[in-house]
């Protein structure tokens, strides 16, 4: 047995013959809760949520078959007397509000009301899981927004109340308990953080757990900051000093002072064709400092790292539409073509990334605008892995824009969407088929291409353990119904 509640108890089971291990949930005296988890499970595709397999019913019992989360919760590392690390809160927190709003952006939100510590699974590797989802539900008002722990619950659920934020206040108070066990006392930043998701009132708590995710991002970027500078300078006192360091650098030496703004360039927008490379705004910042003088178009780049690394209080007093359009100016004058295009995706992904804070300060259609850019990065024409790069941007974006609504800009995106993907797949440089040939098969049926969407889901049944994906199960049963 791996847990019991009051409504029903969880069994670990293995398949015969394949050795596969299932995590099996028997409904003990509320077979309709089990079938609600059921139906919301069997919808969601998304990391860190398991995959409902199946709902079985035999006599007076339900059997929901679930993926198996290797790990431990965090309630019972807690109960051990286990200790967590600054990156290890911070890394489920970030986790944790992913997951929050991959939730809470369903049509209608889904609120997972009964966020805490026994209902966290974290495994060896480091994975995060969110199980348990009995409680979860649409309903704002009501008996069934009772659901809660003490201790852990939003004060609004106790009236019968609950939306969006009370499961911020929840994560706050979780992150709070794993503070309380923490291996030292954790900085006042993240406990600010939880502090505001904590307010009693849920309008001065975060207005999204989207917010949530960017203030603790903003901690872990400041963290891995101020280790990388603790590192370096330890390197250069044993080295002898920073010449002694300049003489081991890959490059041989410092750049000289007209380089760094090209270094705080590369450091700002990352390299889009690398794969995991990303922007290091900590180390653009240390860059563009040491120039001797920078471009307009480095002075812009500077502001806007400043932008990405400031707290909440003093980003809003900054304005960020301002600076990306003069930004987006700069780049179409710049000479460079893959310089131009590097440029493009960085302020497609700024858009993308601040869409909310860019809502509140004028109002901005920020996914409108990043598609744009992004269109823009497209008739440069790039050619080999920059060509797969920005058509698999503009794919997602088109894609994720397209299901935001159900006006006539929405299905144009949904329809670019579909395109760029049927680029991919024909170019065979995508290095996302498994995702991209299921996103073309559902957008074929939205458009009732019936012929098209059998091809994309005929090649994803070839991809190894496609048969049980939730999403492909899903896509396949539409097209056979439409059939």
């Amino acid at each position: 047995m791996l847990g019991r509640g009051a409504t029903s108890v969880v069994y670990l089971a293995e398949k015969t013959g394949s050795g596969k291990r299932y995590a099996v949930k028997v409904s003990i005296c509320d077979r309709e809760k089990l079938r609600r988890e059921a139906f919301l499970l069997q919808k969601f595709s998304y990391p860190g949520i398991p995959c409902a397999v199946e709902l079985l019913e035999s006599g007076t019992k339900s059997f929901l078959v679930m993926e198996a989360v290797n790990g431990k919760s965090i309630g019972q590392r807690m109960r051990k007397g286990e200790r967590f690390s600054s990156r290890e809160i911070l890394k489920t927190g970030i986790a944790l509000s992913g997951i929050l709003c991959y939730l809470h952006a369903q049509n209608p939100p889904v609120f997972y009301r009964d966020l805490k510590p026994d209902n966290v699974m974290i495994t060896e590797r480091g994975e995060i899981y969110l199980v348990d989802f009995g409680a979860a539900g649409t309903e704002e008002t009501g008996v069934e927004v009772r659901y809660g722990t003490r201790g852990y619950a939003a004060p609004e659920q106790y009236d019968g109340k609950c939306d969006a934020r009370s499961d911020l206040y929840a994560l706050g108070a979780l992150l709070a308990a794993m503070a309380k066990h923490a291996k030292k006392r954790q900085k006042r930043g993240l406990w600010r953080v939880m502090e505001k998701c904590m307010q009693k009132k849920p309008e001065e708590r975060y207005a999204s757990a989207g917010e949530v995710k960017k203030a603790l991002r903003r901690l872990e970027r400041k963290r891995k900051g101020r280790k990388t500078l603790r590192i370096f300078a330890v390197f250069a006192f044993l080295t002898g000093g920073a010449a002694a360091v300049a003489s081991r650098m890959p490059w041989g030496q410092f750049p000289a002072a007209d380089e760094w703004e090209e270094q705080g360039d590369l450091w700002f927008c990352g390299n889009p064709v690398e794969e995991g490379s990303l922007p290091n705004y900590q180390k653009a910042r240390e860059a563009f400092l040491k120039a001797d003088h920078l471009s307009q178009a480095g002075r812009v780049e500077q502001e806007l790292v400043e932008y990405c690394l400031a707290d909440d209080a003093a980003r809003e007093k900054m304005q960020m539409e301002p600076l990306l359009a003069e930004f987006y100016d700069d780049t179409q004058q710049e000479p460079e073509k893959e310089k131009r295009c590097r440029r493009y995706l960085a302020v497609a992904g700024m858009y993308f990334s601040f869409s909310e804070e860019l809502a509140r300060e004028n109002d901005t259609d920020a996914m409108r605008k990043g598609i744009e850019v992004l269109e823009k990065a497209a008739g440069e024409n790039m050619e080999g892995q920059w060509e797969a790069v920005i058509w698999q941007r503009l794919a997602d974006a088109c894609y994720l824009g397209g299901k935001s609504g159900d006006g006539e800009r929405e299905q144009d995106w949904c329809q670019e969407s579909f395109l760029y993907y049927e680029r991919l797949l024909c170019s065979r440089q995508d290095g996302n088929r498994r995702k991209n040939l299921l996103r073309a098969a559902e957008l074929a049926l939205q458009f009732d291409m019936q012929e098209k969407a059998e091809q994309y889901l005929n090649e994803a049944a070839e991809i190894l353990g496609m048969e049980e994906d939730i999403f492909y199960q899903q896509i396949r049963k539409r097209w056979e119904e439409a059939g």
